[in-house]
């Protein structure tokens, strides 16, 4: 199954339900999730980052947080973005 930003316009509890479908689906099925909410794809067993068409990185969240490379960065820039909505 291929999704592509399934969650995009989702308030959250719509995207708690669709995420647990997609992880039951998940057990029996391969799943592709297209997205740019980092969370989404947190918990997948594999991430694939493109950057300019091309793959850049690839591996688990632990793995890519590890690297130093650009998922790091988006995850930093995440982070930044919404501690700010938070407090400011």
């Amino acid at each position: 199954m291929i999704f592509d930003e399934c969650t995009a316009s989702l308030d959250p509890e719509a995207e708690r339900a669709v995420h647990a479908a997609i992880e039951t689906l998940a057990q029996r099925s391969t799943v592709v999730l297209i997205t740019h909410r980092l969370g989404t794809v947190r918990n997948a067993k594999r991430i694939i980052v493109m950057a300019n068409g091309r793959i850049a990185e690839s591996g688990t969240h632990e793995t890519l947080m590890r690297s130093g490379g650009e998922y790091g960065r988006l995850w930093a820039a995440y982070g930044a973005a919404h501690s700010s909505q938070v407090t400011g």
